[in-house]
């Protein structure tokens, strides 16, 4: 089992910009885009803000990693339309694999520490961090 935590790059600037009626046509359109990417029994929650998270199922890390890339890919494709308009937004993700016995808390900062360092190092990424937390973003 692996936790995605994926996080709209720049949505401030999409408020500011378009306004939160806007701003609420893009959350609830990347909602509709999570669900086309993941599985059925990998439905995405709306963890915060402009946060959202998915458990994943997986055989391994690789297999982890190209789902989470995909996801950041389909994503960054979709044209989101709102009037007349449309726009195009990009996500950053932290991705981590869930190991027996640790607490959902511990998991879930791992793929935060994750998503935060592909914000600091260009955004519109998605990255790996194991259990020993190194982070490298995901390649294929």
């Amino acid at each position: 089992m692996y936790v995605l935590i994926i996080d709209v790059d720049h949505f401030k600037q999409v408020n500011d910009t378009w306004g939160h009626m806007t701003g609420d046509v893009v959350l609830r359109a990347l909602a509709l885009k999570l669900r086309e990417c993941t599985r059925s029994y990998e439905p995405p929650y709306r963890f915060g803000g402009e946060e959202f998270i998915t458990l994943l199922k997986a055989r391994n890390d690789r297999d982890a990693c190209h789902a989470g890339l995909c996801i950041n890919e389909a994503i960054a494709a979709h044209r989101i339309r709102f009037g007349a308009e449309q726009l195009s937004i990009t996500v950053t993700s932290g991705l981590t694999r869930a190991h027996q016995g640790e607490t959902l808390h511990r998991v879930l900062e791992r793929a935060d520490c994750a998503m935060y360092r592909g914000k600091q190092s260009g955004r519109n990424r998605c990255m790996f961090v194991d259990r020993a937390l190194n982070v490298n973003q995901v390649q294929f």
